[in-house]
């Protein structure tokens, strides 16, 4: 039976990048991998996008694997940062790994999935073998390719042979959940797709089997050109409460902009497609009878009409009734007044009709 996990994404617009026929490999139950670094005591805002992607798919019966990369984040990926990584204590990685795992099971749940740590196949790894084994299959010209070895190698300070070699360390974990878990798929955000790759490529090169791999889009502000996830002033929304308290979370999503926000509906909610559009399932089934008739909506009448912004107007059924009376008395309101989570509904529909019908 086909599974429409793949589809699902593609049409929600997460599908950035993606190898030749990945969606055919989604249609049985699937092992793939998302890579974590442990940079940080928390995962952000940045994080969530991958992982929700995860629970959907365990909604749809694959089975992701959470690589918490330890490993790796003694190296520093250099991918989108303009400047060398620094380098992190192993006692403090390994207490930012128990924080972040406890953060990853309170979103995906306790069952179908699996956490991994890549230090525990990349400690026992030999210079001499791993240079054989994995180097001998990785040109180095593909490597020079990467955006962010060429946006480092053009500044002063360069790119250390370390942060340079990530990309074969990522590949080499790749062919290890291959070899060892039958992972087929590696995903991650589009600034992942140059190391996705060379994990594709290593694979094919020394098992000659196909391994795949997809991107979601880096959610960027269409309005402010910034990287979602940050606010304005530059700081970052972490997923723990201690570091961004809940209602400083709240109101950056009260906050961003109304362009952002259908993307952002697509992307996180975990509701069918069909389920996503708040208004019309709702208001276009209203039937009501009255003198013998049969009234529904109107498609050609303003949405906002069925808000609560509207009941101002509606409850005096202006203008079609009590217009001088609600011209003089009742219009404009000194105040309005309502709870914190009607703000938007509220308040722009309210503007929205009263620039519609009052022209101020």
């Amino acid at each position: 039976m086909k599974n429409n996990f793949f589809e699902d994404l593609s049409q929600r617009g997460l599908i950035y990048q993606k190898t030749e026929g990945i969606s055919k490999v989604f249609d049985k139950k699937t092992t793939f991998y998302l890579g974590i670094d442990l940079t940080s005591d928390s995962l952000h805002l940045g994080h969530l996008l991958g992982l929700v992607i995860l629970k959907r798919a365990i909604k749809y019966k694959h089975f992701p694997i959470v690589l918490v990369a330890s490993g790796t984040t003694m190296i520093g990926d250099p991918s989108g940062k303009d400047k060398e990584r620094p380098i992190l204590p192993r006692e403090i990685i390994e207490q930012n790994k128990k924080k972040i795992t406890i953060q990853i099971k309170n979103i995906l749940g306790i069952d179908n999935f699996l956490i991994l740590d890549n230090y525990n196949w990349l400690k026992n790894l030999k210079v001499l073998e791993f240079l054989r084994e994995v180097g001998k299959f990785i040109p180095i010209n593909t490597m020079l390719e990467k955006e962010a070895v060429k946006t480092r190698m053009q500044k002063e300070e360069g790119i250390s042979f370390a942060e340079f070699s990530y990309q074969l360390l990522q590949a080499y974990d790749f062919l290890y959940l291959f070899k060892n878990y039958n992972c087929l798929v590696q995903i991650g955000g589009s600034d992942q797709w140059g190391n996705i790759v060379q994990g594709i490529e290593l694979i094919r090169k020394k098992t000659n089997n196909q391994a795949y791999g997809f991107s979601f889009p880096l959610i960027v502000d269409p309005k402010t050109g910034k990287k979602f996830g940050k606010t304005e002033s530059g700081k970052t929304i972490w997923l723990d409460r201690t570091k961004t308290p809940p209602f400083e979370f709240y109101q950056f999503f009260i906050n961003i902009s109304d362009e952002l926000a259908p993307t952002l509906i697509r992307f996180f909610s975990l509701k069918d497609l069909k389920d996503l559009d708040l208004h019309k399932p709702f208001v276009d089934k209203i039937l009501f009878e009255k003198n013998g008739k049969i009234y529904k909506r109107t498609p050609e009448v303003i949405d906002v009409w069925f808000d609560s912004g509207a009941m101002p107007f509606a409850q005096y059924h202006y203008p079609f009734e009590n217009k001088d009376t609600f011209d003089t008395e009742f219009f404009p309101a000194d105040f309005i007044c309502e709870g914190i989570d009607q703000t938007r509904g509220w308040f722009y529909s309210l503007l929205a009709i009263s620039t519609f019908i009052k022209g101020t």
